[in-house]
């Protein structure tokens, strides 16, 4: 039996496709995916149920922070640890997002920058979850 040629883009990209939630995957930058030189390490990725923030709602001063968590459910009803989630806000004069340290890519600190609403989205793998920001002035 042959054994593949394991190199480090070949072990990046079946990191990311099996699940991108193993350490150090979040390491790698990959163009195009190619994964014919996987072999048998690669199987296809989990698919994925739901996207969900916690809170789903959140209202802020200007200038005041919260946190934010996306949770990722498997369709095997797995909950995903996973840095591979992307985060946006619909208004960012309003609210803005950015990573906290731990655990990375999974939460998020929201940031009232002005009054008005916004609503922030997390986004893996095609699946979306929201949360609505409220921002009022400081009493």
């Amino acid at each position: 039996m042959k054994v593949p040629r394991i190199t480090s883009s070949v072990l990046a990209t079946c990191c990311l496709v099996l699940t991108a939630a193993l350490p150090g995957c979040e390491d790698y930058s990959l163009g195009p995916l190619d994964l014919s030189d996987c072999g048998d390490l690669c199987e296809p990725p989990p698919e994925v149920r739901s996207v969900v923030i916690v809170p789903d709602s959140i209202t802020l001063f200007v200038g005041q922070k919260d946190t934010i968590r996306a949770i990722v459910t498997m369709v095997d009803g797995s909950v995903l640890k996973t840095s591979g989630v992307a985060f946006w806000s619909s208004d960012t004069t309003v609210a803005t997002v950015a990573p906290t340290e731990i655990p990375p890519g999974r939460t998020q600190e929201v940031i009232g920058r002005a009054v008005g609403g916004a609503s922030i989205t997390a986004n893996f793998r095609g699946k979306s979850g929201w949360a609505k920001v409220i921002v009022i002035d400081d009493p």
